[in-house]
């Protein structure tokens, strides 16, 4: 092999860059040479080209050193080869590993220009046998007046750092010419060559270039700042800047020296002196490595106009200026210039490798250039993040020192983690980006603000005026009035071991008082043949002891069964939304009815039809013959509401019903379903459950139903492995810990904010495992409990996890039968939306179907258009058929989601039969039922019985008997 000419050195660079598209980019420079000759750089990028600091390389400046272009050619071509291989390099003696190669890729960008002077290139490859030390400058013949040796400016003095150096330096010392036939000849004004201004172009186009490298020949030197004068660090004012230094610059040990802040000339020393090391353990080569100034004084040099940019304008970043100087002749034989691009190579990648780290504090910035609390809830305290991104090996500082305070309108703002973020020292400078957290507690609804913050850096001097906007809306609230069965059947067993109906009911009906948002409003009606008002609705409040939240737990408690009561629907319905017409301060109202038995009693729910405008959700604990799901889907259809039918109950089932209001709830306040597990915690196993969250999620409940709760350490841990507990909730902003009546739960506003780092989209798991309850031993409990102890034994303690998100991210899910009789074919839809678009993401849906036997099917719902899933699964016999919906896929930003919901279909042969309503006979029913229960209530009347020997108890029984399946 031998010297590349001008034309092979650009199919070099352009053959790199379709051998490594993914890591690279082509740039055409824009201006053509002297003699029309276009150039080309290659940027070299794993993570996006502007995203990094980089590292720019400059060669073939002066035409007569050929093999600069070689060097950097094969810098380029070795290092896009190691990284694609995960291999490392060596050149003689000097290695660097897979892992350092690695480290520089994803760390830093490259910029690899290889051939600045075509024309002089050509030039001197053509005729340097016949020139004395070979050509030098470019082609340009405007100041030769048709001298051909008058031809030509030296690139590398015609750069507009003291260019104009017969005013700017000593006259007994100038580094340039003004004599176009000297071949330091620095052109007719700065930046007058297109080299020059194609090297302006590129590092303009670059502005994260941090450090420069112009590879020249020859003096086995490796140079740094400043080549004007000598380095001093004590007089900032004695500088390139001031004119009144003028005409006494490169004179060495006089009034004059170029100042230099000494942590810059640490940096750059300790770099070229990196790459002197990198020489020398290649073969033994030893160069020196000093300031430009020591080969002899420089004006209008590449190295000195890239540093001093940032002087003259400190929004430019500060770029390190350095010319390595290789080998004893301009084009030595190729056998030798072989050794001498190991040699250069090996510096440079050495270079690269120990630059970060060597440039001390090297970019730190925001990422937000605004702060935006966009609709927040009336009254409720959100944190936003400022986003910093940081280069620094050394410890870094960012404070907040003025505000954050607001200019106008209502609200507050804080700074819940303190406005002092402290940066430790790193080995390498990857860019971290951190955090500083400002919160806002928003005012009245429909106002809007706005103010600042300001953040400072003292380690660089840089300062930022953040600005801050936000407004308030409406908080969303949901009025809920739990319409509850008192009925004489409530009293009969459920199914589950040990558990009479009221005792499910007790059970269950807490948990959707518990998870309420704080301006919800929660009321209770009591019904058997009439209704009751419990409770009138009442807002929640703080969650574990808002007033409306023990207030209705109270009322739930204290709901007992009457021996004697019949059923009437209609009645509790209709009083639940009385009750809510009066509460005028809800954006939404919502009845949820939970009942065991067949209406059999006026008002019927026939009756009340007409006035329900309200949603309307149910539970219907039971059979289908003994439910008549007609009625109670006649309810619910339409409303936006659904029903929810248990079917026969059994040990195994001590959760469907407390599930069943979770359900219900996440409808009424629209929030998702994520995960919602069952199982069992044994032994010494931790029991990790995952559940994704998505960008889209603005706050999380993770709910766990155990009678065994005590038992249990429960715990949520986030992607990056934190552990939240419920000592450290509280520490989290607008987060909390509930130990409620029948669960425990977490809830979480998203993002979860620590004072150096916070969590949002990713895997969450919640943790569950044995040993850390408090109270009374497992043997205690179970017996508290009436828990079968050789199931425990055998299984552990049983469990079941709920995750719920408030989210833009939603899933719907629909379930009916075609017909309500067997056998039929039920329908399946499910949609899922983002910011109410459909969501255009890949996404699967999987229905989990279990009959009534208890015979479970899963079923893959067909893509039926843009975030829209169907299916058809058949329903040959009577009974409870329930649907478990699984979507998986990821959200607009690509994060990926989990949603459940589950609903139910009830299938029977009266399934078709009209709904019981008034003058149907069953009034009259009623209204004999009522007198006699009237009767045997009476003390007076049942003495009375007594005294002609009727059994007023067995009488009532049998009135029992005969409304049994409703009442």
């Amino acid at each position: 092999m031998s010297y590349l000419n001008i034309v092979e050195v650009e199919s070099a660079i352009a053959n790199l860059a379709g051998a490594y598209p993914a890591l690279t980019s082509l740039v055409a420079l824009p201006n053509p040479s002297i003699e029309r000759r276009a150039s080309h750089a290659l940027r070299i990028s794993n993570g996006g080209f502007g995203t990094r600091d980089a590292v720019m390389m400059i060669g073939g400046v002066h035409a007569r050193e050929w093999g600069s272009c070689e060097i950097l050619i094969n810098f380029a071509t070795d290092l896009l080869s190691a990284y694609t291989n995960s291999a490392g390099l060596q050149y003689g003696g000097k290695t660097f590993s897979a892992a350092t190669v690695q480290g520089m890729v994803n760390t830093l960008e490259f910029v690899v220009y290889p051939l600045v002077n075509p024309d002089g290139r050509l030039y001197s490859q053509q005729h340097d046998a016949a020139i004395l030390n070979g050509w030098r400058k470019n082609r340009n013949t405007a100041s030769s007046g048709g001298d051909p040796n008058r031809i030509g400016v030296d690139i590398n003095r015609n750069y507009d750092f003291l260019w104009d150096f017969a005013s700017k330096m000593a006259p007994s010392s100038p580094g340039a010419s003004s004599d176009p036939a000297d071949e330091t000849f620095h052109g007719t004004g700065a930046f007058s060559e297109p080299e020059t201004r194609n090297v302006q172009w590129l590092v303009d186009a670059v502005p994260r270039t941090r450090w420069f490298i112009d590879v020249h020949s020859y003096s086995e030197l490796i140079l740094y700042n400043w080549g004007d004068d000598q380095n001093q660090s004590n007089d900032p004012a004695m500088n390139f800047r001031n004119v009144a230094w003028d005409g006494k610059r490169g004179v060495r040990n006089d009034v004059y020296a170029e100042y230099i802040p000494s942590d810059d000339e640490a940096v750059a020393a300790a770099l070229a002196n990196r790459m002197k090391a990198a020489i020398t353990a290649v073969r033994g080569r030893s160069y020196t490595a000093e300031p430009s100034y020591g080969l002899y004084p420089t004006s209008g040099a590449s190295d000195d106009y890239v540093y001093a940019r940032h002087w003259l304008n400190p929004a430019k970043a500060k770029t390190y200026g350095f010319v390595i100087e290789w080998g004893t002749r301009f084009h030595p034989a190729w056998s030798e210039m072989e050794l001498i691009i190991d040699d250069i190579s090996a510096a440079l990648i050495d270079f690269c490798a120990a630059a970060p780290c060597a440039g001390g504090v090297i970019a730190v910035g925001p990422l937000n250039t605004r702060l935006s609390f966009v609709d927040i809830p009336a009254g409720t305290e959100t944190a936003r993040a400022l986003v910093f991104s940081a280069q620094s090996c050394q410890p870094l500082t960012l404070q907040v020192t003025a505000g954050p305070a607001l200019t106008s309108g209502p609200g507050t703002l804080g700074l819940p983690f303190g406005g002092l973020l402290s940066l430790p020292a790193v080995p390498d400078a990857t860019t971290r980006e951190v955090r500083l957290w400002v919160s806002y507690k928003a005012g009245a609804a429909g106002t809007s603000a706005a103010g600042s913050v300001t953040v400072s850096c003292p380690q660089t001097g840089a300062q930022w005026v953040i600005p801050i906007t936000a407004n308030a809306i409406v908080k969303p609230n949901v009025a809920s009035m739990l319409v509850l069965d008192r009925s004489g059947s409530m009293d009969d067993p459920s199914g589950i071991p040990g558990k009479k109906r009221i005792d499910v009911l007790h059970d269950a009906a807490p948990t959707f008082v518990e998870l309420l948002g704080d301006t919800d409003g929660i009321g209770v009606v009591a019904f058997d043949q009439d209704a009751a008002l419990r409770l009138a609705v009442t807002q929640a409040g703080p969650v574990g002891f808002g007033t409306g939240r023990v207030q209705a737990k109270s009322a739930i408690s204290s709901h007992l069964t009457n021996p004697l009561g019949s059923t009437s629907i209609g009645d509790g319905v209709e009083l639940a939304h009385d009750s809510l017409v009066g509460a005028a301060a809800y954006a939404k109202k919502a009845v949820v009815v939970f009942t065991d038995g067949e209406e059999n009693t006026a008002k019927f729910i026939a009756d009340i039809a007409s006035k329900i405008d309200d949603r309307v959700f149910a539970i219907g604990l039971g059979t289908v013959g003994q439910l008549n799901p007609v009625a109670l889907s006649k309810l619910v259809n339409n409303t936006g509401g659904y029903l929810m039918l248990t079917g026969p109950l059994g040990a195994s089932e001590q959760f469907r019903v407390a599930k069943y209001y979770l359900q219900i709830l996440s409808g009424v306040v629209n929030s998702q379903i994520v995960v919602d597990p069952e199982g069992y915690v044994s032994g010494r196993d931790v029991v990790r459950i995952p559940f994704d969250l998505t960008e889209a999620d603005t706050s999380t409940d993770v709910v766990l139903l155990s009678p065994l709760r005590r038992l249990l350490n429960f715990r949520v841990e986030t992607p990056m492995g934190d552990l939240i507990d419920p000592a450290s909730v509280a520490s989290l902003v607008d987060s909390s810990f509930v130990p409620g009546t029948g669960l425990d739960a977490y809830r979480l506003s998203l993002p979860a904010i620590w004072p150096t780092h916070s969590a949002h989209a990713g895997r969450w798991y919640a943790r569950l495992e044995l040993g850390g309850g408090t109270g009374p031993g497992i043997g205690d409990v179970q017996r508290d409990l009436d828990v079968d102890r050789s199931r425990v034994v055998s299984h552990g303690v049983p469990f079941s996890v709920t995750v719920q998100a408030r989210s833009s991210l939603t899933m719907t899910a629909e379930a009916s039968a075609r017909r309500p009789v067997p056998a039929t074919v039920i329908d399946h839809r499910v949609t899922l939306r983002q910011l109410d678009l459909p969501l255009d993401r890949p996404a699967s849906v999987i229905v989990e179907a279990t009959d009534p036997a208890g015979a479970m099917s899963i079923v893959q719902l067909a893509d039926a258009g843009p975030g829209a899933f169907i299916a058809q699964t058949d329903a040959p016999a009577a009974g409870v058929y329930v649907f478990r919906y699984v979507a998986r896929g990821r959200s607009f930003a690509g994060v990926p989601f989990m949603r459940e919901q589950v609903r139910t279909v009830g299938v029977w042969a009266g399934g078709d039969d009209p709904p019981p309503r008034s003058g149907t006979g069953d009034d009259g029913d009623k209204c004999c039922s009522g007198v006699i229960q009237c009767l045997l209530e009476d003390r007076g009347v049942r003495e009375l019985m007594k005294r002609y020997g009727i059994d007023a108890q067995r009488l009532a029984e049998c009135l029992k008997k005969q409304k049994k399946g409703g009442g």
